[in-house]
C-alpha cells in the first residue's frame, strides 16, 4: 500500500509511506507516489527509449566498446575512456578523440 496507517492515542491518521524527497528529478510526487514525468526526460528517440520503471532514458542498443573506449549511456556511443583524457591533461598534452591518444 502507498499509505501507512499511523495510530496515535487520540486519532488514527493515514500518511504516505513515501516522501517527495524519495522521487528523482524526473518524477513528480502525486498521491503518495513518485510518478515519472516522461515529458521532462527529453530522450533522443533515435538512440534511446524511456524506461518507466526507473524513469530515465535508456539506450536502445549497447555496444561492446573496444580497448581504450567506454560506453556513454547519455550519448549511446562508445567514447574514449575518461582516464586516458585525464592522463593527457596532466601531461599538458592535447587529446585526439579519434585515436584516443595524447598528441603533441
Amino acid at each position: 500500500s502507498h499509505y501507512a496507517v499511523m495510530y496515535n492515542h487520540t486519532k488514527c491518521e493515514s500518511q504516505c509511506t513515501k516522501k517527495a524527497s524519495d522521487c528523482n528529478a524526473n518524477e513528480a510526487f502525486e498521491n503518495c507516489l513518485c510518478t515519472c514525468q516522461t515529458s521532462q526526460l527529453n530522450c533522443n528517440t533515435t538512440y534511446q527509449h524511456v524506461d518507466p520503471a526507473n524513469c530515465r532514458c535508456n539506450c536502445l542498443v549497447q555496444e561492446n566498446c573496444g580497448i581504450y573506449r567506454e560506453w556513454n549511456r547519455d550519448t549511446c556511443k562508445c567514447e574514449c575512456a575518461s582516464c586516458l583524457r585525464n592522463i593527457c591533461v596532466k601531461a599538458n598534452k592535447n587529446f585526439d578523440e579519434e585515436h584516443c591518444a595524447c598528441v603533441e
